[in-house]
């Protein structure tokens, strides 16, 4: 009976027990089912959390070439080192004097950078034989991230046309931050690393970090031709050295489409080094400042009093070596105030009168004159999509004569030298201005062409004025005792005008000068705009021995290195002679 009694128990007891396990067990299958079926999302994006730091790195940037394809702004392979100092198992100390001569920084610098419980770039961007030795050090809590380092195969050649970036490839200036957007692929890329569940990276076997996120961006393609903007560039800097100039600027602008083929300023810098760099040297000047233009303006006064029909160009002027406007004198270089002469409209811009040219220019109404040097473009932007660039100053209405007289010839009114280059595409193509264009196209990582810019034109003046115009500018290069000789070409007919500005600084005139040179080419059939500007020439001042000089070599070599035919063979049969 006792027996029984215990077997009883017993059973009873197992029975308890195997209804506790299977509940057990029951609850464990229902929280393994709740967890892999109803949590699931929940679960792995928290496990993804603890395994993966996200970290902004420098976004791969699409390349920019010139016209031909020459590679002007390209990005390598760098590496960057970072900190999680929660995961230092070593003293600061240690790991700064261990870092140090690694990575060329003093101890307490890196000191520095180390302290804290947050993550942390400690250097960024340097190569693989500077990686390789951090590698070997196998200090916890220091990672390794591969980036893309923006670089300048070409150096200074471009640079304050092209621009730079900051530390995370972002454009700060130039194509690089005109057409950042493009560039960069449209978004700024995080980076994820992988980690175990001690927060380390986890590492490649080549020791870089495991990277689950990429990006590939668009390639620009440029107007400019390499050799050009090396032509330009190398006889500018000539030319601003030799002439003891502040700066220099030369425009090389096809008249058809617009097309740039050369956009040069100097001083210039070196993007793959800016720490030491002024933005004085940096900016692209040919957009971003503006100038008085002098005498370069009175081609365009006389295209609209000849547009306006208020000369014509067999007229006979009287022009007196000074004439007075509302108590302000003005007068002609090289003529006292008894002296006089009589001048048609060709020779006013041949000899560059001052008098003739405000006599002319006043015979329109303001009104009417700010309308048609609006329509040359001036005071306004032009369409380059080029970031800072300034509209200048076209002067609001009413004017007074002696305003309007000034504006004539070039002064109380400001323009860009791009500016003033698109203006005169108006002349050497039949009366239509051509805006300008830097970008040919811009093409996808798969070959889609994504932006294509077509030229944008308007008619600024009939084509019966604008080959007047071009005849008129013809004789100040070809003919004797025009203002522009030097700029003369063998083998070539060019049309140009000469500009001698003063400068004003700080409000006030000081005695410097702005010399330029503007010329087309050829003249029976233009091709091209070439407009060269120097700031402050101490050695010489007046543009038909600054400017015109270097005008013609840069014509020189683009004629001859686009295989333009002579106009005028038989000069460079006597130039071989």
């Amino acid at each position: 009976m006792l027996k029984k009694l215990c077997l009883k128990k017993t059973n009873s007891r197992i029975t308890i027990l195997s209804i506790i396990i299977i509940i057990f067990v029951g609850l464990l299958l229902w929280r393994l089912i709740h967890l892999q079926i109803v949590e699931a999302d929940e679960l792995t994006e928290k496990a993804k959390y603890q395994q993966q730091k996200t970290i902004k790195i420098a976004s791969k940037r699409g390349l920019i070439v010139d016209r031909k394809g020459s590679e002007l702004a390209i990005d390598i392979k760098s590496y960057s080192l970072f900190a999680q100092p929660d995961d230092f198992k070593e003293s600061l100390v240690e790991i700064a004097n261990k870092l140090s001569p690694v990575i060329d920084e003093k101890p307490d610098t890196l000191l520095n950078k180390l302290k804290g419980k947050n993550f942390r770039w400690i250097k960024r961007k340097f190569d693989e034989s500077i990686a390789k030795q951090v590698r070997k050090l196998k200090i916890p809590g220091l990672g390794l991230i591969e980036e893309s380092k923006r670089t300048y195969p070409q150096k200074t050649l471009a640079a304050n046309l092209i621009g730079f970036t900051g530390i995370d490839n972002q454009g700060l200036s130039g194509i690089e931050d005109s057409f950042d957007y493009f560039l960069r692929g449209g978004f700024n890329p995080e980076e994820k690393v992988g980690t175990d569940a001690l927060g380390q990276e986890i590492l490649r076997a080549n020791g870089i970090p495991v990277l689950f996120e990429s990006n590939q961006a668009n390639k620009i393609i440029l107007t400019i031709d390499k050799n050009i903007q090396y032509i330009a560039e190398r006889e500018l800097s000539k030319g601003v050295k030799d002439l003891e100039a502040l700066r220099g600027c030369a425009i090389v602008m096809n008249v058809k489409t617009g097309d740039l083929f050369a956009l040069a300023t100097y001083p210039t810098f070196d993007p793959n080094d800016i720490s030491k760099q002024n933005w004085q040297n940096i900016k692209n000047w040919a957009i971003t400042d503006f100038y008085e233009p002098g005498s370069t303006m009175k081609i365009f006064t006389l295209a609209a009093a000849l547009e306006d029909k208020k000369t014509r160009m067999d007229e006979s002027i009287l022009c007196p070596g000074v004439i007075k406007i509302e108590g302000w004198l003005v007068h002609d270089h090289g003529m006292g105030a008894g002296d006089s002469r009589t001048l048609t409209p060709t020779q006013i811009i041949k000899v560059s009168s001052n008098v003739g040219i405000s006599q002319l220019g006043r015979r329109m109404t303001p009104q009417r004159h700010r309308q048609l040097l609006e329509q040359f473009g001036f005071g306004k932007v032009t369409r380059s999509g080029l970031s800072g660039e300034v509209p200048g100053i076209l002067p609001s209405l009413p004017w007074r004569p002696s305003r309007q007289s000034t504006i004539c010839f070039g002064q109380s009114v400001t323009v860009t030298p791009l500016q003033i280059v698109t203006a005169a595409t108006a002349i050497a193509n039949n009366g239509i201005k051509v805006d300008p264009n830097i970008i040919q196209k811009i093409v996808s990582p798969k070959g889609k062409v994504l932006y294509n810019p077509s030229s944008h034109s308007i008619q600024s003046m009939s084509s019966d004025v604008a080959q007047k115009m071009l005849k008129m500018m013809t004789e100040v290069v070809q003919k004797e005792g025009g203002t522009g000789g030097m700029a003369r070409v063998p083998g070539y007919t060019i049309g140009g005008k000469t500009g001698t500005a003063d400068k004003v600084v700080d409000g006030h005139y000081r005695g410097d000068v702005m010399s330029s040179f503007l010329g087309i080419v050829p003249i029976e059939n233009p091709q091209f705009i070439i407009f060269v500007l120097l700031d402050s020439p101490k050695k010489q001042h007046f543009a038909s021995v600054t400017a015109a000089p270097i005008f013609q070599k840069i014509a020189q070599y683009t004629l001859r290195y686009l295989n333009i035919v002579p106009t005028k063979p038989e000069e460079l049969k006597k130039e071989k002679d």
